[in-house]
């Protein structure tokens, strides 16, 4: 995946050691938990896209 390990990095500064809450909506085909995760408030997924890592 092109840019994985750099999102992985900038996931681990946004939430390691900060509590979280995901709000799960359905799961995947291979049943896989698909949901939106919030740290202090903050949409992680789209601060990740923001920031070009993906």
């Amino acid at each position: 995946m092109p840019y994985g390990k750099e999102a992985k990095e900038e996931l681990v500064k946004l939430v390691q050691g900060k509590p979280l809450k995901v709000y799960v909506y359905r799961d995947d085909m291979y049943g896989r938990s698909v949901g939106d995760i919030y740290c202090s408030g903050t949409f992680i997924q789209e601060k990740i896209l923001r920031k070009g890592c993906t």
